[in-house]
């Protein structure tokens, strides 16, 4: 027989049950040698919690008919003496059944967003040939100039050197490139840059434009001050360069006095 109950407060659940004749019956139609007395136990089902009682043993409804009358009997003086009822064995409690932890599974990491990287110039500057700072008026063979930068791998720039004036800037060095990391230098080789492209006698104060052809940007770096004996010297272009030989430079050395003293009377 099955029923349902409830547990209380306590923790304590409790339900009657009422053994009925046809118990018997059952019992014996699976175990035609349970003899005088009947074993019940009880199954208690919580969830997947299932736990089992001890036996309980109750004669069977036959034998209790035979012993009231052996009573009876006794008493009448009517009955021999009964057998010793052996004492029955109790089988032994199954154990609980143990409830296998459930292995939580590991929670997914979060991959990182990336930030988006700005793409943009941060830095422009002139050093020495060896990429260290320049003081005072440069006189050196080699300048360097630095751009550093964000997000612009691979993108194309446009490189302006300038000779700063105050009636306008001459326009140095025009050159076009690209951008192999965040930061690159491109030399300069002072020697091969004509002198005339500048406009001071002494010394010529140059600075940089670099601009991102993609969004236009432009970035100047600070002034520095180059001498002039450094730069490539060119012939202006009214003037004419011409080969004489020996006997030609006597009499042109000879000419040129005869003009000197013209000139001068």
């Amino acid at each position: 027989d099955s029923k349902m109950a409830k547990v209380g407060a306590k923790g304590v659940a409790e339900k009657q049950f009422t053994i009925k004749p046809n118990f018997a019956k059952i019992a014996e139609a699976h175990n035609k040698k349970e003899g005088n007395t009947h074993e019940y136990y009880f199954t208690v089902y919580g969830g997947e919690v299932s736990n089992v009682s001890g036996n309980v043993n109750v004669y069977a409804p036959e034998y209790k008919e035979k012993k009231d009358k052996e009573a009876t009997d006794e008493i009448a003086g009517t009955h021999p003496k009964a057998e010793p009822v052996k004492p029955i064995k109790k089988q032994p409690l199954a154990p609980p059944k143990k409830e296998t932890p459930k292995t939580a599974e590991p929670k997914a990491t979060p991959k990182p967003v990336p930030a988006t990287v700005k793409k943009e110039i941060t830095a422009v500057y002139i050093t020495d040939g060896a990429g260290k700072p320049i003081t005072g008026t440069y006189k050196g063979k080699q300048l360097r100039v630095y751009v550093e930068s964000t997000g612009l791998k691979g993108k194309e720039f446009k490189m302006k050197v300038y000779d700063k004036d105050v009636t306008g800037n001459d326009l140095i060095l025009d050159k076009k490139d690209s951008f192999i990391g965040d930061k690159l230098y491109v030399t300069l080789n002072l020697s091969e840059i004509p002198r005339s492209k500048g406009g001071d006698y002494f010394y010529q104060n140059w600075f940089v434009d670099v601009e991102v052809l993609e969004t236009k940007a432009h970035v100047l770096s600070k002034t520095v001050d180059v001498d002039v004996s450094v730069l490539k010297v060119d012939v202006p272009d009214n003037e004419t360069k011409v080969k004489i030989g020996k006997e030609d430079t006597q009499k042109a050395g000879e000419c040129f006095c005869k003009q000197k003293e013209n000139q001068f009377y």
